[in-house]
This record gives C-alpha cells, sequence and structure tokens, in this order.
C-alpha cells in the first residue's frame, strides 16, 4: 500500500470501492449516490447517523426536482397549446417558427433535465407517476384557467382518483 510522505509516521491513502487511492477523503454516500445500505454513513431510514433535529432524508431534493419537472412540463404543454391557437395556419412551418412552441421546446428541455435528477435517488416506478399526476392536474387547472377549457365535476373526480393513485405509488 503507498504512503504519503511526510516526516511522522507513514499514513496509508485511503482506498475507494474500486481499489483506486486518495489524498482527500471520500465523498458521503447522499453525495456520491449511496443507497443507505452497509458500508455508507446512513442509517436505514436515510437519515444521517448523528441524529440531530436538523437531520433530513436526502430524497427530499429529489422529489423537488420531480415537482418542478412537473410544473416545467405543464408550463411546456399551455406553451404548446397556446403556439397552435396563435397561428396563423395549421402548416409545419408556422408551428416551427413560432415564439411559443420554440419556448415550449426550451422548457421541455429543462423538464427532461429536473426529470433525469430526480431519478438520481428516486425510483422510475414511483416518480412518475407521481411526476404524471401532478402534471394532468395543473394541466387541468391551467386549461381551464388561461384557454376556458371546461372543468367539471367529472374532471375533478378524475383528479381526486389521479391524486389518490400518486399517494399510493409513491408510498409503495
Amino acid at each position: 500500500m503507498p504512503f504519503l510522505y511526510s516526516p511522522s509516521p507513514p499514513t496509508p491513502l485511503p482506498q475507494g470501492e474500486r481499489g483506486e487511492f486518495f489524498i482527500f477523503p471520500p465523498l458521503p454516500p447522499w453525495e456520491r449516490g449511496g443507497t443507505g445500505g452497509e458500508g455508507d454513513n446512513l442509517c436505514k431510514n436515510g437519515m444521517l447517523p448523528s441524529g440531530g433535529e436538523n437531520d433530513m432524508n436526502p430524497n427530499w431534493v429529489a422529489w423537488v426536482f420531480l415537482l418542478a419537472a412537473a410544473v416545467n412540463n405543464c408550463i411546456g404543454s399551455l406553451l404548446l397549446k397556446r403556439s397552435r391557437l396563435e397561428a396563423p395556419d395549421p402548416g409545419l412551418t408556422s408551428l416551427v417558427f413560432s415564439p411559443w412552441f420554440i419556448g415550449a421546446v426550451l422548457v421541455y428541455g429543462i423538464n427532461v433535465v429536473l426529470f433525469a435528477k430526480a431519478l438520481d435517488k428516486l425510483p422510475v416506478s414511483a416518480a412518475y407517476p407521481v411526476f404524471a399526476g401532478i402534471g394532468f392536474g395543473l394541466l387541468a387547472i391551467g386549461g381551464s384557467w388561461f384557454f376556458g377549457e371546461r372543468l367539471g365535476v367529472t374532471q375533478w373526480v378524475g383528479l381526486g382518483t389521479i391524486l389518490a393513485g400518486m399517494i399510493i405509488m409513491s408510498r409503495a
């Protein structure tokens, strides 16, 4: 095992998971994608072992990314709808060069990045239903608000059912 040069007795370098050596200590598990399993410094509940009141589950950041992605998805869809309402003709050229359409594509691009960051920590089987459910709810309300689309009792019951499914899926 190689040693650092120092006037004091030699100190072995810390060894990483793949056998590489560090001069600096390795990243904590929540920054290197640790799972909280054996060898990580996280307890089974995902909390840091100190047990202080400032400890929190590192997955909350992933849920924030997921919420931001769902809001971005809604904004992109509303911009896309606006691009079709403002189009002078139904042709492809008017669609591609519409500022509303270009804005929607940019927002969708940001959406993909945010959703990918959420998937760093969340299982896709829980993340996507929550993402889609939030998107459906926001789109129904946004479509009603901005475009005067119908939002009746049937739609509210459907949104409630989707919300119940989101809760069940995110707890599984």
